[in-house]
């Protein structure tokens, strides 16, 4: 087995331990938070679903955005699309990883 560490081993290994060092517990953080892009479609229905890899929130605010990428991408791969979404939900803090 080689050393290429999935995205999903990258959070285990990395993102979680560093998150929870620096304060945050876990009833303040969202893995996996998905969201639609906010328009309306015929039927009642809503636009496209989103992603986010990690929502970090305090007092029911959204505070942050944690975009994960594997070690071996470049640490900004996921930045333009983390700051769109930041936009969409009104969030003024992105950051992207990759452990």
């Amino acid at each position: 087995m080689g050393n290429i560490m999935s995205e999903s081993d990258t959070r285990a290994n990395f993102i979680d331990p560093e998150l929870a060092g620096c304060g945050w517990e876990p009833i303040h953080i969202v893995r996996e938070y998905y969201f639609t892009d906010g328009r309306k479609l015929l039927g009642n229905k809503r636009g496209k679903r989103l992603f986010l890899d990690y929502l970090l929130k305090y007092n029911n605010t959204n505070l942050a955005i944690v975009e994960a990428k594997k070690l071996d991408d470049h640490p900004t791969k996921g930045l333009q699309q983390a700051l769109e979404y930041a936009e969409k939900l009104k969030i003024n803090f992105v950051y992207v990883t990759n452990g």
